[in-house]
């Protein structure tokens, strides 16, 4: 019973490292800034699980991008939302986002917590109470989240481009862009953009 423990750890622990299939922050900089470089998880035969070993660097990078995420959503959301639907539901769709994101594991199909952000970063575009330029800066999120989204149907475009989005962290920076999208709109939204 115990070797077979050992060997699902040891299986498990493959996985939870910087393979394609992990897309949490840690796992972008263990890919960044590890000891393992992209050009070898590519070389390495198979479907990309690639063990990679933890790296002090990736820790710190970790540890760094946590502290400044935190730091920008104390300061976005010291004052308390009040009646403003938008303003209430950005922050559980942030929360919603950095939770499975500076875990040491997130799986892509954690990321279905980005419908509401998606939602209402669509209704705040569709709205007539945005400016110009913030419907432009609210577009081009959601582009970044079209495009990216469409690049990982391994159906559509195949296994090899895939598995490159996912080794290069496109997701996990597409996730990254979202929560600074949202961020920087509740920031810059009028009052009840949503309606």
């Amino acid at each position: 019973f115990w070797r077979d423990v050992a060997l699902w750890r040891r299986q498990v622990n493959t996985l939870w490292t910087g393979n394609p299939w992990n897309q949490s922050v840690y796992a972008m900089w263990l890919r960044f800034v590890g000891p393992v470089k992209l050009s070898t998880i590519y070389s390495f035969p198979g479907k990309g699980f690639y063990p990679i070993p933890p790296d002090p660097h990736a820790r710190l990078a970790w540890r760094i991008s946590f502290a400044v995420a935190a730091v920008l959503i104390i300061v976005q959301f010291r004052w308390k939302p009040g009646n403003d639907r938008f303003k209430l539901l950005s922050e559980w769709s942030v929360l919603f986002l950095i939770g499975p994101l500076f875990s040491p594991v997130m799986w892509r199909h954690y990321l279905t917590v980005l419908w509401l952000p998606c939602a209402l970063l669509v209704a705040a575009w569709r709205s007539g109470r945005l400016e110009s330029w913030c419907r432009w800066v609210v577009g081009a999120v959601l582009l970044v989240c079209a495009v990216v989204g469409a690049l990982q149907f391994g159906g559509v475009w195949g296994h090899f481009v895939m598995i490159r989005v996912l080794t290069y962290s496109d997701v996990t920076i597409m996730t990254l862009v979202v929560v600074a999208g949202l961020l920087w709109l509740r920031r810059n939204a009028p009052p009840d953009v949503i309606g």
